[in-house]
Parts: structure tokens; sequence; C-alpha cells
């Protein structure tokens, strides 16, 4: 379910619990006993509701300012030359490989690194989410933000220039068949060090972990 759809339940409870706080509290005859039901948590719920539920329509499935049919912003993201620096960045290290832009993604900027001479896992990038940048490959998925902070920008280029130069890896846990999390590490020495982390919910088992490392190298 999309956001903008939770956020028209949550917009729509709210509505409801704020015309049963006005019931309870101004139109029920004063004869009448008082209402069992706390007017201050009733209103608190009520406020929170409106509000949550307002910004989630407002915000679409993926972090646009969006009209009620869906349409991007007719104006650039504010972050967008953050993240064109960062893949200029990026390339500057690697200036043979070849990237496709995807402007149809519902997000702000996304580039992949196809799988090519020099690349054997396909890399993705992206702005979503008005400041969120994201790196992306094999299963591993995560987020550095604010990108509008220099060292959190300066960190999701070092991981994606890490990983890209064979010197990072991915190493993914697998529960049969199916990965249910993935950290990208950096080495140090003695073994390596956790930079970023992707996780699925899954119930606690018997069943021993298999490990897959996923390496540009």
């Amino acid at each position: 379910m999309s956001k903008r759809i939770w956020g028209v339940f949550l917009f729509l409870m709210g509505l409801l619990l704020a015309m049963s706080f006005y019931f309870d509290n101004f139109v029920k005859p004063y004869s009448e006993a008082p209402p069992a039901r706390s007017p201050l948590t009733i209103s608190i719920l009520a406020v929170a509701f409106l509000f949550v539920g307002f910004r989630m329509m407002r915000r679409g499935a993926d972090g646009y300012d969006v009209t009620w049919f869906g349409s991007p912003p007719p104006y650039p993201a504010p972050n967008l030359h953050i993240a064109e620096q960062a893949i200029k960045t990026i390339l500057t290290q690697f200036p043979s490989l070849r990237i496709e832009e995807h402007p149809e993604d519902p997000v702000e900027l996304s580039v992949v690194f196809p799988e090519q001479e020099g690349l054997k896992h396909k890399v993705c990038i992206c702005l979503q989410n008005i400041d969120e940048l994201y790196f992306g490959a094999g299963h591993f998925w995560c987020s550095w933000f604010p990108c509008t902070d220099p060292d959190e920008t300066n960190m999701f280029v070092e991981n994606v220039i890490g990983f890209i130069s064979g010197r990072y890896r991915i190493l993914e846990r697998y529960r049969g068949e199916r990965c249910v999390a993935a950290e990208l590490q950096r080495p140090i020495e003695g073994g390596w060090e956790t930079m970023g982390r992707y996780g699925q919910p899954h119930l606690p088992t018997l069943q021993e972990y298999t490990f897959k490392e996923i390496r540009n190298a």
C-alpha cells in the first residue's frame, strides 16, 4: 500500500476522531454523563492523525510534494546538485565506466552502473526523499542522509568508490534461498568493519545462515 493511501486513511481517522471529540464535548446535553474517553487523548490523536495523514498524502509514495494525481514537482529537486556532484566525483575515479540515467524512476535522480568490463555487479545510486543518497548492489540497499551534511555525502562517495574499486565487499546473509540481511564492509586490520546495513524482517529459527560475498574483485 502506497504512502498516499495510508495518508488518506490516517487523515480520515483524524477527522472521525475530531468529530467524536466535538460531539462528546459540545453536542451532548450537559445532563448526560461525562464521556468515558479522555478529551485530551482524543484531541491529541485527532491532531496527530490529521497532520501525519496530510503530510503522507502530500509527499506521496516516494517523498515528492505531489499533486492529487501523483505528478512529480515541475521544478528541480533542491539537492539535485549535491547528488550530481557526488556522481561526478565517483566517475573521476573510474572514467571508463558507463552509466545509465533513469529519469522515469519516481525519485529525484536515479543512475545505474550496469555490469561491464571493470564492474562485475550492477551498482544503483539515487537521490530520493529530498535529501537521502542511496547506494545499492546485490541485495544491499542503504542510504546516507541528510546529503546537505558534507560528512554524510563524503561517506556515501567513499563507500561507493570503495565497493567499485574492489576494496570493500558486501556480505549477504541467507536463510535457505532468501537473503535476510546484507552488510557493506571495508577491510581493517584483522577483519572487516561494517559501513552500512540492510535487513528484512524474519523470525528466529534453528536454521543456520549461509553467507555470500559480493565483491568487485
